[in-house]
């Protein structure tokens, strides 16, 4: 009877993440631009002094805001990818370049629009944070690091 049970149980949760996945989409840094995103990776890991997960926590919006160089290093990972301004705004081309080949590409670029707008916090890294925020909860698509290697903390940390 259990085993009928927690089967059951576990098709609901496969067909309910099936859904969920129909839904989102996903979109991956080109490979193109792994190498640079890794070397970046690991002169604001030794910049800010962020653990080596930073990107993989960043992409996932797993960074702990409390945490003065997980903040930072957000921060200048996006700005130095030429992903945001200084002030912490998106930049509208460059992230749409990411996604150029994306059905969604002209509805992401209003998403921006909108989230750049509706920002009124005055600290950069907030800003940043908050723009990001938005762009998560209303973007059709999201970006992934699926596609990133594991970063070894020896390389990241000399």
């Amino acid at each position: 009877m259990w085993k009928i049970i927690f089967f059951s149980n576990f098709i609901c949760l496969v067909v309910f993440a099936q859904q969920i996945n129909e839904y989102q989409e996903y979109v991956k840094l080109p490979e193109s631009r792994l190498p640079s995103s890794l070397e970046i990776n690991a002169e604001c890991i030794k910049e800010t002094g962020a653990s080596c997960d930073a990107l993989q926590r960043f992409t996932k919006f797993e960074l702990d805001r409390n945490n003065v160089a997980d903040r930072v290093y957000g921060y200048c990972y996006l700005i130095k990818m030429g992903f945001i301004d200084q002030n912490g705004y998106l930049i509208k081309e460059a992230v749409k370049d990411l996604a150029r080949d994306n059905k969604h590409i002209d509805e992401v670029g209003n998403v921006i629009d909108a989230c750049n707008a509706e920002n009124t916090l005055t600290n950069t890294i907030s800003a940043m944070f908050g723009i990001l925020d938005c762009f998560k909860k209303n973007s059709p698509i999201h970006f992934t690091s699926y596609n990133m290697v594991q970063v070894d903390c020896k390389t990241c940390n000399k």
